[in-house]
């Protein structure tokens, strides 16, 4: 009797995981605060953030500047989309990327961060 139930569940388990779907549900899943986008901005040449620095991510309508905490620029927290990302800072050249991805994936449909690093060059 035991080893029939023991196949029962291992067939149901094989079924379940087999067809695609999940053992995980929404109920499983907890809410997290993600910034999409964290990027890392330095003069190589000082090794500093340049001051006065600033960065923008864009998607259609929607604009941030975003924050500095710990030495990197965060935003776009739980929002997915396609970014274009502008570093500006006084007396360097801007920095640009254009159709940054950010996407929620796996079963629970967390937002997947793209960590970036911006090299600023002087304007000379």
């Amino acid at each position: 009797m035991r080893s029939s139930v023991y196949s029962v569940v291992s067939v149901a388990l094989v079924a379940v995981v087999g067809s695609g779907c999940s053992l995980i549900t929404s109920s499983d899943c907890v809410s997290i605060g993600v910034p999409g986008i964290q990027i890392s901005v330095l003069d190589k040449r000082i090794n500093q953030i340049p001051s006065g620095t600033v960065v923008t991510v864009t998607d259609g309508d929607y604009r941030e500047t975003l924050t500095l905490s710990g030495g990197v620029y965060t935003g776009a927290a739980e929002r997915p989309g396609s970014y274009s990302i502008v570093v500006e800072a006084p007396g360097y050249a801007r920095w640009t990327r254009e159709n940054v991805r950010v996407v929620r994936s796996g079963s629970c449909k967390y937002l997947q961060r793209v960590t970036l690093s911006s090299e600023l060059q002087p304007n000379g």
